[in-house]
């Protein structure tokens, strides 16, 4: 069984560090991230969109990641496992409704 732990960071500094120290004493497996003050490269496990406020990251170095999804979009980004395809998204309430649909529309074409 996949551990997985999901948070929002507000884009917050002091939150990293205890978001891992937090995963790592909970034994999670997956990170489902949205507004992270940083993301790490993809060799560290990050996959985030192109705005670094949606990503997923590997937390456990044996898990298989079989396939990853392009990160040339905003809002989204997934990563298939042998078993389970995780999406992290986000989209900011303050943006124009056009904008919105356009995102949601786009996320439904990936899944």
């Amino acid at each position: 069984m996949i551990n997985i732990m999901q948070i929002n960071m507000d884009g917050g500094r002091n939150a990293q560090d205890p978001l891992m120290a937090t995963a790592s004493e909970r034994g999670a497996d997956v990170l489902i991230v949205s507004e992270a003050y940083r993301c790490g490269t993809e060799e560290e496990g990050w996959f985030p969109d192109t705005s670094s406020r949606a990503a997923v990251f590997i937390a456990n170095p044996t898990i298989q990641v079989r396939e990853i999804g392009r990160r040339d979009t905003d809002g989204f980004r997934w990563v298939a496992l042998d078993e389970i395809t995780i999406y992290s998204c986000y989209w900011s309430p303050n943006t124009d409704y056009t904008l919105f649909v356009d995102f949601l529309d786009r996320l439904e074409g990936s899944v």
